[in-house]
């Protein structure tokens, strides 16, 4: 299955973004997301934040205020020196949450869709949208991330987005699924979009995926990617 790729962190998945091919002709460049969390941050806000945040240890509370736009600024000098960077060079000053900003500002993607469980989301690119109904009771709405149902309604909310006409990569992130069960609700709208994207993206996320699963099955990164592993290897198989 050469056009899946495992990482740790979600922003490592820069270089696959970046080098995947998307053909030209069908419109806008997407990256899917499937993620717990929507990852909308300005690139290199938390090495901004770190620099600046750091000396305002030694100051007076009322000059945090002036911090903030302190951070901006230094972010926007970061932007600037290390976007002209190599992908793996940038990565180093990334971190889980921005890398999709990142993309966009790069040029490698054109639009993105986050369909996440919650959104805590401000002033992030117009380019980006998120689509989030959590629904009560949580344990069946985790269950069902992956079902016929949950995937259908959610992309015919998307804003110019069809599966069948644009190019898309998918980008799953591990901390999605608070239990295995979710993995068994996949139907035909998930396979579907595994074999038409160009390329797929999973991020271990092994903290997240153990903070966010502990009031549920507890598991773990590992038994998640493998079976995430076997159903992406049933949807691409010739003989569907």
């Amino acid at each position: 299955m050469s056009k899946i790729h495992v990482v740790e962190n979600h922003h490592e998945i820069v270089p696959w973004v970046e080098q995947a091919l998307f053909p030209s002709g069908n419109g806008a460049r997407f990256l899917l997301t499937l993620d717990h969390h929507t990852d909308v941050l300005p690139c290199f806000l938390a090495e901004a934040k770190s620099v600046i945040y750091d000396d305002c240890c030694h100051r007076e509370p009322e000059d945090w205020r002036a911090a903030r736009k302190e951070v901006e600024e230094l972010r926007l000098q970061l932007e600037g020196k290390y976007l002209a960077m190599p992908a793996e060079a940038a990565l180093l000053h990334l971190r889980h949450d921005e890398h999709i900003d990142f993309l966009l500002k790069r040029g490698a993607i054109d639009r993105a869709l986050v369909l996440s469980c919650e959104n805590y989301a401000e002033d992030y690119d117009p380019r980006i949208q998120i689509i989030c109904h959590p629904r009560e009771p949580k344990e069946a709405y985790f269950r069902s991330v992956l079902s016929d149902s949950y995937l259908a309604s959610r992309l015919a909310e998307a804003a110019d987005f069809e599966v069948q006409q644009n190019s898309f990569l998918l980008d799953i992130d591990l901390d999605n699924f608070k239990m295995l069960a979710a993995l068994d609700a996949a139907g035909l709208v998930f396979a579907e979009l595994a074999r038409r994207a160009v390329e797929i993206t999973i991020s271990r996320e092994r903290d997240w995926v153990r903070l966010l699963s502990m009031d549920y099955d507890r598991i773990d990164s590992e038994s998640l990617e493998q079976g995430l592993l076997s159903l992406l290897a049933g949807a691409l198989s010739p003989e569907r």
